[in-house]
C-alpha cells in the first residue's frame, strides 16, 4: 500500500512550476529492465512538498498506479535535478512520457552555496546511499533525503531566478503531517 507524506512549507509559495525528484532501485534507468521500482516520488509546488512512497517492494505496483493517476496534475513547467534520469525512470516505470522543462543539475556549481546538509540529508546528496537504504528497509532516511533534495533544488531555482534564469520563491520546512 503506498503512503503519502505532505509537508506545508511556510513563506512565499513556489510559483515557478513543479520540481520532481524520485528515488529508485537502480541509478541507471533501463540498465536492468526487471528493476522498474520507483519507491519514492516527491514533488514540490506552491506551498507543499508531497512524497508518495512504498514501504516495501510489495507496495511498488500500487505506488506506480498512484503516480500514474496524478501525473497530469502538476503545475507546469516541470523541473528536475537530472532531467534525463527522471524522464527515463518515469517512462520505464509508468509509461509517463513527460517533458521536463529544465534541469537543475545544470547549475550543479551553484550547489556549493546550498549544501545538502542544510536540510539534514543523511546521505549528503548521495543517491547511491538511497538504494542501499531501500534494500535495508530504511524508508525514513530516504524520505529525509528526498525532501532535502527537493528543498535544495528549490533553493537553486531561487538562486537562478535572482539572476533572471528561472523562478521560485523560498520557504523553509516545518514538521510534516503523515497522510494515510
Amino acid at each position: 500500500m503506498p503512503r503519502m507524506r505532505v509537508e506545508r512549507i511556510p513563506g512565499p509559495p513556489f510559483r515557478g512550476g513543479t520540481i520532481i525528484d524520485i528515488e529508485c532501485e537502480c541509478l541507471r534507468p533501463g540498465y536492468r529492465p526487471n528493476l522498474k521500482s520507483i519507491f519514492c516520488y516527491g514533488f514540490l509546488s506552491g506551498s507543499y512538498l508531497v512524497q508518495l512512497y512504498a514501504e516495501d517492494p510489495r507496495g511498488v505496483p500500487a505506488l506506480r498506479r498512484l503516480i500514474d493517476s496524478m501525473k497530469y496534475d502538476h503545475v507546469r513547467p516541470l523541473y528536475a535535478y537530472s532531467k534525463g534520469f527522471e524522464e527515463k525512470w518515469l517512462n520505464i516505470s509508468i509509461n509517463y512520457d513527460l517533458m521536463i522543462h529544465d534541469e537543475i543539475g545544470l547549475w550543479l556549481a551553484k550547489r556549493r552555496f546550498i549544501p545538502p546538509s542544510k536540510y539534514g540529508d543523511p546521505f549528503m546528496g548521495d543517491g547511491f546511499r538511497c538504494v542501499e537504504a531501500w534494500k535495508n528497509g530504511d524508508i525514513s532516511d530516504i524520505l529525509i533525503h528526498n525532501a532535502s533534495c527537493l528543498k535544495s533544488e528549490r533553493d537553486i531555482c531561487e538562486y537562478m531566478r535572482g539572476r533572471g534564469v528561472i523562478g521560485v520563491d523560498p520557504g523553509f520546512g516545518v514538521p510534516a503531517v503523515e497522510v494515510v
